[in-house]
């Protein structure tokens, strides 16, 4: 009886008397008898073979189980039918009293200890009498009167494994098709094996699938709100339940927040995204559906609120609103340039209409003054070039329309010498490199981490050394020579502290080479691992 529902409470009627009759729709609401009972579809079966433990883990058959599905359209109870196999005597009579409702399912094992069994509570043993071949037999179930309810003859090119099981996709499928299987995906019990005793298949589902798994809203009005969508489809075989579509902040929304999806079909999701200020946002959708293989789906969301005006910014590359700038390290009669760049964040045109500097001489700029649209970037170059020995400061200006910042500063600093410390890694990324750049008498300056490189202080008597001390600051050899050489005949003036050095190789100083016409100053020093 496929039917419908009279009524909320009672969606079908059943004569009980034994007569056969059964309810039919004869007016638009109000139900007729009818003689007979109602038919399954051509091919069906009542009860329905529907998932098969050939092979589990462990203690054999001792594992073994079959679940049969109730297709019939009234409860149908097992007891004095008969389940039997292919191999020689292999008849069992179940004597459980149990009724399976229509659509339920009954799950029948060897063993009934759940301690044993892989750790599933039965609801009838076979008992010894059926034992399943893991290479295929046949599976027979019959009524007590003896007519054969369902039949499953399975071979190999069926899809169970050891510690698999197989389970028809759909109740209502061909199930002595081996097409009509797949193997079972996720463990039950104790955990040694794959399947789903005792209840819906995890094939017969649907599958969850997301039209993206990101979206970024780039730049949007602060207080303004900016719309898109996506969809969620069912790509199983079963009906979707999406039980929950929702966000981490109130910043991103979405609609509708539940949905139920027929197979083959999708909804459509709206986001809505409403940046309250300036700023930069995150946030993620969590989709929870009944897809027993993707319970769990996440939509990564972006998106930057920007002001209303125009709004300026300025930064050196890595430090945005940078508002002191420090130049590096400067010799005397030598310049250094570096580049500043403003950028309009702001919806309108950002004009900036004036770039000085105030301050020592030393410092100076070339930008000029121009209109910037949205995220438009303007490069200011600024010139430090120190004549004498000393420290320098200045202040660049940007004046501009934004209405929040219309003078903009930047404090600048510099220092010269005649002698200079050159930074590793702020300024050269090896200190080989800051070696060789490095005048006579000049300083290198050494941050912590690990260096992969072998050093040579050639001829500049220069000082060499670490913030962190030895063991933070690390110089790793490559194996085939000295980590550090110093020789070319260099004074007391040469002064290196404050390093491990180690990994080095070579025919005479692994870690260390100093030849004889050399005094260097050698300091708080860790030479270890190294091969001469």
């Amino acid at each position: 009886l496929n039917e419908g529902s009279f009524d909320a409470d009672f969606p079908a009627i059943y004569d009980w008397s034994g007569n056969g009759y059964h309810g039919l729709a004869g007016g638009s609401s109000n139900p007729d008898w009818a003689q007979g009972a109602p038919t399954l579809a051509a091919g069906q079966s009542p009860f329905v073979i529907n998932e098969l433990m050939p092979d589990p883990t462990g203690a054999g058959s001792s594992k073994e189980w079959i679940e049969l599905y109730n297709n019939f359209y009234t409860p149908l109870n097992l007891e004095t039918w008969i389940l039997s196999g292919s191999g020689g005597g292999e008849t069992v009579t179940l004597s459980t009293d149990i009724s399976i409702p229509p659509n339920g399912y009954a799950l029948m094992v060897q063993n009934g200890d759940t301690a044993t069994n892989g750790g599933i509570p039965p609801q009838i043993v076979y008992g010894t009498g059926i034992s399943l071949s893991n290479i295929g037999e046949t599976i027979v179930l019959q009524a007590g009167n003896g007519s054969i309810v369902d039949t499953l003859a399975y071979d190999s090119s069926f899809p169970f494994a050891d510690g698999v099981s197989m389970e028809l996709v759909v109740p209502q499928w061909e199930n002595n098709d081996s097409s009509s299987w797949v193997a079972g995906g996720l463990p039950y019990g104790d955990g040694d094996n794959y399947g789903s005793p005792g209840r819906r298949n995890d094939a017969f589902s649907g599958i969850v699938q997301a039209s993206m798994n990101e979206y970024d809203f780039s730049y949007v009005m602060e207080g303004e709100e900016a719309t898109t969508s996506f969809w969620i489809s069912n790509n199983g075989v079963a009906e979707l339940q999406v039980s929950d579509i929702s966000t981490a902040t109130e910043v991103f929304s979405v609609a509708p927040a539940m949905a139920t999806i027929a197979m083959g079909d999708s909804v459509e999701i709206e986001i809505v995204f409403l940046p309250p200020a300036v700023g930069a946002y995150m946030d993620t959708i969590s989709v929870l559906s009944n897809d027993p293989y993707s319970p769990l789906i996440t939509i990564s969301l972006m998106g930057s609120g920007i002001n209303e005006s125009a709004d300026i910014t300025v930064t050196d590359g890595e430090i945005d609103s940078l508002s002191v700038f420090n130049f590096p390290f400067t010799r005397v009669n030598e310049s250094f340039t570096a580049t500043l760049y403003a950028v309009n964040i702001g919806s309108p045109d950002l004009e900036v209409e004036e770039i000085y500097i105030d301050g020592d001489d030393e410092f100076s700029t070339a930008g000029q003054a121009s209109i910037l649209s949205f995220m438009d970037t303007l490069e200011i170059p600024i010139t430090f070039y120190p004549t004498v020995t000393g420290a320098y400061t200045a202040n660049l200006i940007l004046g501009s329309n934004d209405p929040d910042e219309g003078v903009y500063t930047v404090a600048l600093f510099g220092e010269s010498a005649e002698h200079i410390i050159l930074s590793v890694p702020t300024f050269y990324e090896t200190i080989q490199s800051a070696i060789i750049a490095a005048y006579p008498e000049d300083t290198v300056e050494v941050g912590t981490g690990t260096y992969e490189e072998n050093l040579h202080l050639l001829d500049k008597n220069l000082v060499l050394r670490s913030l962190g001390g030895p063991d933070s600051t690390l110089v790793e050899g490559d194996g085939t020579g000295s980590v550090l050489t110093i020789a070319g005949g260099q004074t007391n003036l040469t002064k290196f502290y404050g390093f491990t050095l180690t990994g080095g190789g070579g025919a005479a100083g692994g870690g260390l080479r100093i030849d004889s016409s050399s005094s260097p100053d050698l300091r708080d020093l860790i030479i270890v691992d190294n091969d001469a």
